[in-house]
């Protein structure tokens, strides 16, 4: 299982091995990209090449993220998700540590010498796990197959609402929500109940290879425009409960968790301003500070932006002009390592 792979041999890599990484991140990408584009054909999935590029990059963002929050249960977590979803979308199990290869032959030709022991300390630790990664990918796997548990009470309504979206129906899915929301309570059981769980069956449809990204964004664009719809439903009640600013993460694409939590906050009665998906951290500063809210909620969904996120928290947090500002943090990033949001 995932507990067999010990991260205590992790160190921390320090703030200054951290920034002379993020300082050299253009040319570590290029010489990895580079280097993996002549591979042999036979250690990477030779028709997922423009995939294989994507995941270059977001490592390297990721990877950003890690120095910065040295969370070593996030880093392991993480590193089973992308064994688990790239072996799916057709990658040889000999892709990782090609590539994990050709990060560290980066690191070493252009970070200076102290930094480069640090940072090749953690990619060491990833290349020497290769096979328990590939055991626990596996394992996860199994284990999520046989996970059973009681039936939701919205069982039925999930289901039904999940087939419409794997189908792209936005009247089959329409019809679900009409037929069950009466209320402002409905719509929150429709939310938490039926939407969200099937929203993350279909990520995990994706991450299984047994849907493309099309329908994916497909499926997204039918339960926006049906949270907007039954949302105005409800619209326009009386705000006394203060103000909430909710907004993605600098550089995530993924609101509809961020869309639904600004939702469900107007509906218990707060003054919300929702300003969406992928907002820089300075913008975002600058919008929390006009608004004054009383509370920020921030989404992050994929791992990757974590780094950014933590620099908008730093910044609340250091700023005396928003001293009482409470913030929320939440996504499917927070659920690879339950003490991230600390």
């Amino acid at each position: 299982m995932a507990s067999a792979l010990e991260t205590s041999a992790l160190v921390p890599v320090s703030q200054k091995a951290a920034q002379d990484y993020a300082a050299h991140a253009d040319n570590l990408l290029k010489y990895v990209d580079a280097c993996m584009k002549q591979a042999p054909l036979d250690a990477l999935a030779a028709k997922q090449v423009e995939m294989m590029l994507q995941n270059h990059r977001n490592h390297l963002q990721f990877m950003m993220s890690f120095f910065r929050l040295n969370n070593p249960e996030l880093l392991k977590e993480i590193v089973i998700w992308v064994y688990r979803a790239y072996q799916a979308h057709g990658f040889s199990p000999d892709y990782f540590p090609a590539v994990l290869g050709r990060w560290m032959e980066a690191v070493s030709q252009f970070l200076p010498p102290e930094s480069a022991t640090e940072i090749l300390g953690v990619y060491g630790w990833m290349l020497d796990n290769h096979q328990r990664f590939l055991t626990a990918a596996k394992e996860y796997r199994n284990m999520e197959q046989e996970a059973a548990g009681a039936p939701h009470p919205l069982q039925a309504l999930r289901n039904d609402f999940l087939q419409g979206l794997i189908a792209g129906s936005l009247s089959r899915c329409n019809a679900c929500a009409t037929g069950y929301i009466k209320g402002k309570d409905e719509l929150r059981e429709f939310y938490l109940g039926v939407v969200q769980p099937a929203m993350i069956e279909i990520g995990n449809l994706w991450e299984r290879g047994e849907l493309s990204v099309a329908w994916e964004h497909l499926a997204t664009a039918v339960v926006t425009r049906i949270m907007a719809a039954q949302h105005m439903r409800f619209f326009g009640l009386e705000k006394p409960k203060g103000k909430a600013l909710i907004s993605a993460a600098a550089n995530e694409f993924h609101e509809l968790g961020a869309r639904m939590v600004a939702d469900l906050f107007d509906l218990d009665g707060w003054d919300v301003t929702y300003i969406g998906s992928n907002v820089p951290v300075e913008a975002a500063e600058e919008m929390i500070r006009n608004e004054k809210p009383s509370v920020v909620g921030l989404s992050v969904t994929m791992p990757f932006n974590l780094g950014k996120t933590a620099d908008l928290v730093d910044r609340i947090h250091s700023s005396p002009e928003l001293a009482g500002v409470k913030i929320i943090v939440g996504g499917r990033a927070f659920q690879f390592s339950p003490t991230l949001w600390r």
